[in-house]
């Protein structure tokens, strides 16, 4: 009976520290939350980068977005983030990019990243970090783009990203060693995938495909197959891979390149100015000192390409002239 009052002693006398413990949790979450939404896509980048006008969805799913973020919270240990992408250039070298390596744009949205691991890490001493899972062997074939080219790459990507503590770079190499790239694809296809495209979806998806393949070697590739499947090829590839990837996941928040409108199930994060990501466009570097990403063929007459080394990678940059 003595032993059971000093056990319930012991539980009163601790309660409010768990009850305080929880409290200043809680805030530091709230603080992380603030800090996410403060990066977060307020609109469809994609759509309106082909000009294709939709009435924004309000944005919901805070309160289990906080949720995700208490759990990590309660282990103690750094808060992770997953992001699936960065998988390579556009092959439109004509009116898209310089090349099939990344630049700069690449390196901004890099950068990006880790200061926003840095700003969250102020609200959570734990800190926090960023593995970023490329997928360009998920769906190269598609869009015509070699593995070489993807593996080149990715490697180019890994160098840009040694100097930035918080940001991982894993490939699909990484996760399935010793397989090739074409076994790794096989068996990214014998994943399960669900949805399909919704019209907007569809239509969004075709328009993005049309600038990509707006050359003479795009316009020799969409000989070979519809619009129309390949925009369906390249929806469940993406299932496909975020399937896989799934698996290999460790407990995190799920971030995106893309407006989500649930955060609750994950962020679209802006990684640099403009309507494009990194791999689609250039890099211009802006009168205020921060980059955006525009097609090659807006910027090329009227800006001055420059380059600069990072990591041993060129860094090109487009800036006025």
């Amino acid at each position: 009976m003595l032993r059971l009052f000093s056990l319930l002693v012991t539980f009163f006398a601790l309660t409010p520290l768990y009850g305080q413990k929880n409290n200043h949790l809680s805030r530091q979450a709230d603080a992380v939350v603030a800090t996410l939404l403060s990066r977060a896509l307020t609109h469809d980048i994609d759509a309106k980068a082909c000009d294709y006008l939709i009435n924004p969805s309000r944005q919901r799913g805070h309160k289990r977005l906080k949720q995700k973020v208490l759990s990590l919270m309660e282990r103690s240990q750094p808060l992770i983030f997953t992001l699936v992408g960065f998988p390579f250039k556009s092959s439109n070298t004509k009116k898209n990019v310089l090349n099939s390596l990344p630049d700069q744009g690449e390196r901004a949205a890099l950068m990006a990243l880790q200061s926003l691991m840095d700003a969250l890490s102020e609200h959570y001493p734990a800190g926090a970090k960023v593995q970023i899972y490329t997928d360009g062997l998920a769906f190269c074939d598609v869009i015509g783009v070699s593995y070489k080219t993807v593996i080149a790459y990715e490697h180019a990507l890994k160098r840009l990203a040694t100097d930035l503590p918080s940001v991982t770079i894993i490939t699909l190499q990484d996760l399935l060693p010793g397989l090739s790239p074409k076994e790794i694809q096989t068996q990214i296809k014998d994943e399960p995938y669900s949805s399909s495209l919704d019209d907007v979806q569809r239509q969004i998806l075709k328009r993005r495909l049309l600038k990509e393949f707006d050359s003479p070697q795009g316009q020799k590739h969409l000989l070979k197959t519809s619009l129309y499947d390949l925009a369906d090829e390249m929806h469940q590839r993406s299932q496909q891979i975020n399937s896989l990837y799934k698996k290999k996941f460790p407990p995190s928040v799920a971030l995106s390149v893309h407006y989500q409108s649930d955060l609750g199930k994950k962020i679209g994060l802006s990684l640099c100015g403009g309507t494009l990501t990194p791999w689609h466009g250039v890099a211009v570097l802006r009168k205020d000192g921060s980059f955006e990403i525009r097609r090659k063929s807006d910027v090329e007459d009227t800006h001055t390409l420059t380059t600069h080394h990072i990591n041993g990678i060129n860094c090109y940059f487009y800036s006025y002239k």
